[in-house]
């Protein structure tokens, strides 16, 4: 999960960030940007321009997919509880609100060492304390390099602060060892296919929900078999290459476990499909807890 938080001058590096994410990289940014309030929210539709992920404007209750952009609505404080997005009207006056810190704040105390904040440019301090609490749970810190930045107060306070693992121009923090290992080591079940649903590519967590061996790969995705409840897979994903329309199911399996399982095409960095990517996200704690809520109600 990575927290981007920008304000005055951040547009151009906010479009820089997530166009380094590689295909499929399992992780969800979420992007906070001091917005007027009174002004039409656009900054999905321009940030869509720059990534083949999904962008979409933050909702209350929205759950976080991986390999997806989230934004912060104008007049609105983000953040992140229970892995669902939450929606609250700002408490303090415009000019003394803090949202990058408040989203920051909800991912550590989620994500804990998992967590990434990431501060752009912006006028101010807002994002310092957000990295502190990222920080102390053993997350990774990024604040833009202050030369490259339109507006360099953001990301000098939190330089001066100490609390910085990383600093350098937007286009060049994925490139950094720290960044490429977080990639490499997300924990999610994904499973890669080509065009021909042939198996490509797999995460080891795959491994536990799909019998999946080494020699699987070049396999039919027809000729897996799985604890999934989930007939209809292979003909979502072909659903999913014809229309390239996202599908996304809460699928139960035999084990017991609930998985949120989504079905999104696999584009090359010059937006060329080339297969389909799912994901298979455990709810199973989620789907418990709002049993128990209704059993109590």
């Amino acid at each position: 999960m990575v927290g981007i938080g920008a304000s005055a001058g951040g547009l151009e590096a906010l479009e820089e960030f997530p166009a380094q994410v590689p295909p499929a990289s399992g992780l969800a940014d979420l992007v906070v940007q001091h917005l007027d309030p009174t002004q039409k929210a656009m900054l999905a539709q321009l940030l869509q321009r720059a990534t083949p992920m999904p962008v979409r404007e933050a909702t209350e209750r929205l759950r976080i997919a991986p390999h997806a952009v989230y934004v912060i609505p104008p007049n609105r404080a983000l953040t992140l509880t229970g892995g669902m997005l939450h929606l609250t009207a700002p408490e303090q006056p415009r000019g003394l609100r803090r949202p990058i810190d408040e989203l920051f704040e909800s991912i550590a105390s989620e994500q804990q060492e998992h967590a990434v904040g990431v501060v752009l440019s912006g006028m101010g301090a807002d994002g310092t304390v957000g990295l502190k609490a990222i920080k102390a749970t053993g997350g990774l810190a990024l604040a833009q390099a202050p030369e490259s930045a339109q507006f360099d107060s953001m990301p000098r306070s939190a330089l001066a602060a100490g609390c910085v693992d990383i600093v350098c121009a937007p286009g060049e923090m994925l490139a950094q060892s720290d960044m490429r290992n977080l990639l490499n080591s997300t924990d999610i079940a994904t499973l890669f296919l080509d065009n021909e649903l042939n198996v490509r590519h797999f995460t080891e967590k795959a491994r536990k929900i799909i019998a999946l061996r080494d020699s699987d790969i070049g396999r039919p995705l027809g000729d897996l078999t799985s604890q999934l409840e989930y007939a209809d897979l292979q003909a979502d994903v072909q659903e999913m290459l014809r229309t390239l329309v996202v599908s996304e199911k809460q699928i139960h399996s035999r084990d017991g476990h609930w998985y949120a399982v989504r079905v999104m095409p696999y584009r090359t960095h010059d937006d060329v499909i080339q297969g389909a990517v799912i994901t298979f996200v455990d709810i199973t704690a989620t789907k418990e807890l709002e049993a128990r809520l209704r059993a109590g109600g």
